[in-house]
């Protein structure tokens, strides 16, 4: 295994809570957390680890848009679900 070094980040007071919280809430610590994240994206949700109000609000607007432009919105019938995460029709 290579050897692992500590960098340095810089970030306002706020991003450091906000980082620190993030990390807290996903189970990992700070460094798994960032590494995860800027490598891959990591396994914190397939929203970007928004809140469940958060992706709601992004649901309502991504159906107000199909709207907008004559689709059905994501989920709807005869869509095949594609757009809707494993589990919810």
């Amino acid at each position: 295994m290579q050897q692992k070094r500590p960098r340095n980040v810089y970030c306002s007071p706020g991003e450091r809570d906000a980082i620190l919280k993030a990390a807290a809430v996903a189970g990992k610590s700070v460094s798994s957390f960032v590494l995860d994240r800027a490598l891959d994206g990591g396994d914190i949700g397939r929203a970007g680890g928004l809140t469940e109000d958060e992706r709601a609000e992004l649901r309502d607007g991504v159906g107000r848009l199909a709207g907008l432009v004559g689709l059905p919105p994501p989920g709807a019938e005869g869509d095949g679900g594609a757009a809707s995460p494993a589990g919810e029709a």
